[in-house]
């Protein structure tokens, strides 16, 4: 089953908010919920392993690409940076390997919120693949779990 979320994204902080800004769960949070809920891996994005040097891609845009968990289980997350000024979003993709079930694929973006450097998630888009009805099920029901409110998914 190839399911995109349509509604009950994310909530998103408010601009200059510090404090909803530091405790909204961004998409880390519901990846390392899946991992441990689904398959007891810990994937935590605290011991992530960067992969390489960074990537010029473009003039002035780098790519770094980190790894949290194994070769095996866990996820890869891609961030796209532009070093002429931290005025423009860090674009950011998770793609998750070895989670029994289903894969994910999440894009999404990081908005710095003034000097102190704190960065806002936004939600950019949200596919999945799932074996069953079964393990569908099981990640609605850790998203519902980490973000208090059920996720919308439609077949793509």
């Amino acid at each position: 089953m190839q399911m995109k979320l349509v509604g009950g994204y994310p909530a998103e902080p408010e601009h200059g908010n510090w404090d909803q800004l530091t405790s909204l769960p961004g998409p880390p949070r519901l990846i390392e919920a899946l991992f441990r809920e689904i398959s007891g891996a810990d994937v935590s994005s605290d011991t992530n392993v960067r992969i390489g040097e960074a990537e010029e891609i473009e003039a002035g845009v780098l790519r770094h690409t980190f790894r949290c968990g194994t070769e095996a289980a866990g996820y890869v997350q891609t961030e796209r940076v532009i070093t002429e000024s931290k005025a423009y979003p860090v674009q950011a993709a998770i793609s998750t390997h070895g989670l029994p079930g289903m894969t994910i694929d999440w894009s999404f973006s990081l908005e710095y919120e003034g000097q102190l450097e704190h960065c806002g998630f936004r939600h950019g888009e949200l596919l999945a693949d799932f074996e069953s009805s079964a393990s569908r099920q099981q990640f609605q029901a850790i998203y519902e779990q980490v973000y208090g409110h059920p996720p919308q998914l439609a077949n793509r």
